[in-house]
């Protein structure tokens, strides 16, 4: 499929959701980054039976920038888990960078069970040099992007978490960003996005 316009990782996810009709799981794969070997889907699989068909399954993965294997967790990121298809698809992906954050609060704030698989199957790689990982640096003054971060603030700001952990993870998560935009933007930055109505869609 060809689109007409940019929406971003959320937005392709969400328009590839629209063709999962009968999948049980969902799981997301960046398109600089891949499973580590062909048995990858197999131990998945196994370990979800063996555990009942939990609504999540979290795995370990090969963090390239810092050369070592994560131990299972609940980072923001969608691509390290396997998660019911139909929560996926209840909560959508907002199309615009930085959509990975509220996109798993609101997932972890319902989950009832999450089950979590040692196996490293996945390889996330930050080295790429197409990659937006690896070229954060030559963008972070960009309006989008700083709009953005505005925009994820006002998020966390207006989600109504249940999860007194999630509530305070989502905390935690609003004073990084906004400590972010502190110490990286100036405050021309600021006044560009709003002179120039910027918007992240």
């Amino acid at each position: 499929m060809q689109l007409d316009k940019h929406v971003d990782a959320g937005g392709c996810r969400n328009i590839g959701m629209q063709y999962f009709q009968h999948a049980k799981y969902t799981m997301f794969c960046d398109s600089d980054d891949y499973y580590m070997d062909n048995d990858a889907f197999l131990k998945l699989y196994n370990h979800i039976i063996d555990c009942n068909y939990p609504e999540c399954v979290s795995f370990s993965f090969y963090w390239e920038q810092f050369k070592k294997i994560s131990e299972p967790n609940q980072l923001e990121a969608p691509w390290c888990r396997c998660v019911d298809t139909k929560i996926c698809k209840e909560f959508k992906a907002h199309r615009r960078k930085q959509n990975d954050v509220i996109w798993y609060f609101r997932q972890f704030d319902c989950l009832r069970r999450v089950e979590y698989l040692k196996d490293c199957l996945y390889y996330y790689t930050c080295d790429n040099p197409l990659s937006c990982s690896s070229n954060i640096k030559t963008y972070k003054n960009n309006n989008r992007v700083l709009a953005s971060y505005f925009y994820l603030l006002a998020d966390l700001l207006e989600e109504k978490f249940v999860s007194p952990d999630i509530r305070k993870e989502a905390a935690h998560t609003f004073d990084i960003v906004f400590k972010r935009i502190k110490n990286n933007y100036t405050l021309k930055s600021l006044t560009d996005i709003i002179d120039n109505g910027s918007s992240p869609n």
